[in-house]
């Protein structure tokens, strides 16, 4: 038994020992804690010290600012009472002034004001009259432009009445072999595909061909055919020689007058449009 009191009494000194340890550690922490929230609340009372005397200054400074603007407004508030008792001072001035001469400004006034009644409707009536004939004169020249127009017109049209009659009565002949030969080189130049024939070639064209002698509706179909499955026409310059124009028209006099030229089937170089139908 003495031996486990002693075993206990040793334990209980080891632990007391570690909670005296323990006690000193919090101990030294909550005195370093104590120290810094002392530190802390001296700066902060510094901080509110400082903040006291930065609005003790901005108080100052702004009683210090209402006390110049109440001054200067004051200054302001006397110079305009001053500025308004001259101002009251010179009316009252010119008023004395009216007063002393009378009567004699208003006569003026009324004067001027009847003078400027009579010349006022004077000048607008001069002014719409310039108008009325600034107007009347341009209607009156338009209308004789438009009748000159007229006129001449009609000058252009008789002269042209008159130089188609009169060729017409000189050559009556004439106007339908133009009209003709119009006609051929415009089919001339649609069926080549070459839209640079002209009249002159036209004219040399013919000339340089043969007259054929008349022959029947069948014969004619025959040629057209053969023309146009073997002849191609070339512009001016390039015309085929007529050795071969005759041989072709010989040829195709010939085959009209065998005797099967009936069924002679020209076939065309190139196919055959509505309108080469229509004229077959």
């Amino acid at each position: 038994m003495a031996t486990e009191a002693v075993v206990s009494v040793g334990t209980m000194t080891e632990e007391e020992e570690e909670e005296f340890s323990d006690l000193r550690e919090n101990l030294g922490q909550l005195e370093k804690e104590k120290f810094e929230l002392h530190e802390s609340l001296t700066s902060k009372d510094d901080e509110l010290t400082q903040l006291k005397t930065e609005r003790e200054e901005l108080e100052k400074e702004t009683e210090q600012w209402k006390e110049e603007q109440t001054h200067e407004r004051d200054k302001e508030r006397q110079q305009h009472q001053v500025e308004l008792e001259e101002l009251l001072e010179g009316e009252e001035t010119d008023g004395r002034v009216r007063e002393m001469e009378g009567g004699g400004g208003e006569e003026t006034k009324r004067e001027e004001r009847e003078t400027a009644a009579s010349i006022i409707p004077t000048n607008l009536r001069e002014h719409s009259n310039r108008d009325t004939v600034m107007l009347q004169s341009a209607l009156r020249g338009h209308l004789v432009r438009e009748s000159q127009l007229k006129n001449l017109l009609k000058e252009i049209q008789d002269k042209t009445v008159d130089a188609a009659s009169r060729s017409d009565a000189a050559s009556p002949v004439g106007g339908d072999m133009d009209q003709r030969a119009q006609g051929s080189l415009c089919l001339l130049q649609w069926e080549t595909g070459c839209p640079h024939w002209s009249r002159e070639d036209l004219d040399q064209y013919l000339a340089e061909q043969v007259p054929r002698p008349a022959t029947t509706m069948k014969r004619s179909r025959v040629m057209k055919r053969t023309r146009r499955s073997s002849l191609t026409f070339t512009p001016p310059g390039r015309r085929p020689p007529q050795s071969s124009i005759s041989q072709l028209e010989s040829g195709g006099a010939a085959a009209v007058d065998s005797d099967d030229s009936d069924d002679i089937i020209v076939s065309p170089s190139r196919p055959l449009r509505s309108r080469e139908v229509l004229m077959l």
